[in-house]
């Protein structure tokens, strides 16, 4: 669950270039090229709409550190860029964008979703049924849990079609 953004050579050479927080792994040389942080650190915002879930974020680059903290932003880059995965649908159908400089090259991104589907014999779901496969008869009652390990604590996973 990380994104990584590739710059140009055009983008120039900086003083320093962070992302919305600063701090270990949020911070770059000047010269790289190549930005990677995770989907959950340095600031990232989580949003979502009606079709996709969105993580935000902002490479800065500062030209002169000096300058730049005495409130001279000349020469500074910000480069909003975000990543969405599609609501419903295969978690592969993936798409980035990168809005307001042309100094970014491309955005990939990469991670891992691990569904969980358990069946349980009795409705206070304290008995995973463990023998397979399950041998049940018309009006039999199954009881299933699905579930996600995401570190995105916000992400959840809900049945749009159950068929036996």
């Amino acid at each position: 669950e990380k994104m990584t953004l590739t710059l140009g050579k055009s983008g120039g050479s900086y003083a320093s270039i962070h992302l919305l927080k600063s701090g270990t792994g949020c911070e770059f040389k000047g010269t790289e090229t190549v930005i990677t942080t995770k989907i959950h650190e340095c600031g990232t915002i989580p949003s979502h709409n009606d079709t996709h879930v969105i993580y935000k974020n902002k490479i800065t680059a500062i030209a002169n550190k000096k300058d730049h903290d005495n409130g001279i932003t000349r020469g500074d880059k910000e480069v909003p860029f975000e990543c969405a995965y599609e609501r419903t649908g295969k978690t592969g159908i993936v798409y980035w964008e990168t809005t307001g400089e042309t100094v970014v090259e491309s955005v990939n991104g990469e991670g891992t979703f691990v569904f969980h589907l358990d069946l349980f014999e009795k409705a206070e779901f304290a008995k995973k049924v463990d023998k397979f496969p399950v041998e049940l008869t018309l009006e039999d009652d199954l009881f299933v849990q699905v579930s996600v390990e995401s570190a995105d604590p916000d992400l959840t996973l809900g049945l749009v079609h159950l068929k036996a």
